[in-house]
């Protein structure tokens, strides 16, 4: 997925707008067929929902070669890490529908900035309802997201 969105679809990743892209997917894809892509859990947390223990599966990937890590200076004391694909997308490893899936995603929520990706990921109610006690978000807040895909897609 991550090949996805920044090999074919050209989007810069940093984690936290890969954290908000992985998790319109996955509910995206729950909301589609009943089954999310990547078989993650997903927990509020202050900046919208993540991946629960993103950080490992970062560091997972990275040290098996998949992906790199590189830290970012953004000025003012401000750093973040660009995930970068080291490997093509090869799109044998997912079904029809996970491609639409991916595809609307891409477009939907690609060019938001991670600004814009936090403050939409606040609006949906998995986040709001879970966030106080930094809970884990059943996939049944799928059918409730605020632009989900369409059972037509």
């Amino acid at each position: 997925m991550i090949a996805f969105f920044q090999v074919l679809k050209k989007i810069s990743l940093f984690k936290t707008k890969l954290n908000k892209l992985l998790f319109y997917a996955d509910f995206n894809a729950y909301r589609l067929t009943g089954y999310s892509i990547t078989g993650l859990e997903y927990r509020a947390i202050q900046f919208g929902p993540v991946p629960s223990q993103f950080q490992k599966i970062y560091v997972d990937l990275s040290e098996q070669g998949h992906i790199s890590i590189e830290e970012q200076y953004f000025g003012n004391g401000a750093y973040g890490d660009e995930i970068k694909a080291n490997i093509p997308f090869d799109e044998t490893l997912f079904s029809q529908h996970e491609l639409v899936v991916l595809q609307f995603v891409a477009k939907q929520y690609g060019k938001l900035s991670t600004d814009e990706l936090v403050k939409l990921s606040h609006e949906e109610a998995g986040w709001h309802d879970n966030a106080e006690q930094n809970a884990f978000i059943n996939y049944r807040y799928a059918f409730h997201l605020n632009q989900g895909i369409g059972y037509n897609s």
